[in-house]
């Protein structure tokens, strides 16, 4: 069956390369910051892709790095990307919208193919073309199987994205209150379980007048920046962070201790 390429307006391509530079030099930047961020709270240089130091005492007892499960950036770049929960619900809206308007359309071409079925000519021989020639599967098949067919597999996946939009909504807090900024709350937590690990401590986040203390606070803030979050206020993502790294989680961040004839021994439980 021929497909004619798609086509795509200047200004769309353009829109999107913008959004996609845009989006490389905010992770880029986020990334120095993390770095820069372990630096100052290991007390030792480390550059952006190296390993991530593990300090206890004021002593480095262990380098992480190189191994997927020992990679505490990537999960706080990735949050960066997480749709809010607004857009989740514009999302859904539109989809149901969309799909909606399918079903309209479908149930529309089958009454016009009761209607104009005998006059459809159905006769159709693939001898009878040349390669690459545009086939009218619409007569065909007929206006409604044609239809059928076209719609079934979008009219598919828009439930499908449905199914996981509600799935990720439910997972949302649906407590009173201004709802929260998740991309935000999640890159604050994963910041500061990469602060747990570092240093074995839980972070504080003071803001007072506008002012940043204590050594997560400010690198917080930096990284909000730089993800391009500006007017995003960190107290409450910051907060909350705090409040989710409790001492089994600390205790889960010590490192392992060998111990005589080639033996590990995890953290204290």
């Amino acid at each position: 069956m021929y497909v004619p390429p798609a086509l795509y307006r200047r200004e769309d391509v353009e829109a999107l390369s913008s959004r996609l530079t845009a989006d490389f030099y905010a992770q880029k930047a986020a990334r120095d910051v993390i770095y820069a961020a372990v630096s100052r709270w290991a007390g030792v240089m480390v550059e952006p892709g190296g390993q991530i130091p593990i300090v206890r005492d004021g002593q480095v007892v262990e380098w992480r790095g190189g191994l997927p499960i020992f990679d505490h950036v990537t999960p706080i770049l990735t949050a960066a990307r997480l749709a809010p929960v607004s857009r989740l619900k514009a999302e859904r809206a539109q989809l149901r919208k969309l799909l909606d308007a399918l079903q309209t359309a479908r149930q529309c071409m089958e009454e016009l193919e009761l209607e104009f079925s005998p006059a459809l000519d159905r006769t159709w021989q693939s001898g009878g073309r040349g390669r690459g020639e545009p086939v009218d599967i619409v007569h065909a098949l007929g206006i409604e199987q044609a239809l059928a067919i076209s719609l079934h597999g979008a009219m598919r996946n828009i439930r499908i994205r449905l199914k996981d939009l509600e799935e990720e909504l439910a997972l949302q807090p649906s407590g009173r209150g201004r709802p929260k900024i998740r991309p935000a709350h999640e890159v604050a937590r994963a910041f500061a379980e990469l602060y747990a690990r570092v240093t074995g401590r839980r972070p504080t986040c003071s803001v007072s007048d506008g002012m940043f203390s204590g050594d997560f606070a400010p690198m917080l803030r930096d990284l909000f920046d730089a993800f391009g979050w500006t007017s995003t206020d960190i107290r409450g993502p910051g907060s909350a962070a705090v409040e989710a790294i409790t001492d089994e989680y600390l205790r889960s961040c010590e490192p392992l201790k060998i111990i005589p004839f080639g033996g590990l021994l995890g953290s204290p439980r």
